[in-house]
């Protein structure tokens, strides 16, 4: 990819321009199909899954800037593992809040309000990276 479009910044702007959903799909078949390729290609590709590799702290932090309702609907759908651990770092009452968010929306949030909500916290994960408030980069490039 990075021969096609310009390096590694340029990968990392159009890794910006694509959805979650996108950016997942890219990866798994990159895995897949080139798995040097993935190695060099997943440090760009910030995926709404990767909290799982922030440790607490680090989540905490995230979470504390947070909007409640924006993070109740991105984790309608999400993985077991993924929404016990952002759930596990919520004070009880942010959890008690993100749980009647997530009674009243979840039947009806679209898949594109999910992927908006996964989106926008993806883009906190970045700006919270390149400020050095967490270490995701240095973990994606070991994921």
């Amino acid at each position: 990819v990075e021969c096609f479009v310009g390096g590694d910044d340029k990968v990392a702007d159009l890794s910006e321009s694509l959805s979650n959903k996108q950016r997942k799909e890219i990866t798994q078949f990159s895995k897949k199909i080139n798995p040097k390729g993935y190695k060099k290609l997943r440090p760009h590709m910030v995926l709404f899954d990767d909290i799982l590799l922030l440790d607490d702290s680090e989540l905490q932090f995230v979470l504390s800037d947070l909007n409640l309702e924006q993070l109740a609907t991105a984790l309608v759908g999400v993985d077991q593992n993924l929404f016990a651990k952002v759930t596990d770092n919520l004070t009880k009452g942010a959890r008690d809040m993100v749980g009647q968010y997530l009674e009243l929306k979840s039947q009806s949030s679209s898949e594109s309000h999910i992927e908006n909500a996964q989106d926008a916290i993806i883009k906190l994960l970045r700006k919270l990276d390149a400020q050095g408030k967490i270490k995701l980069s240095d973990k994606l490039k070991t994921a």
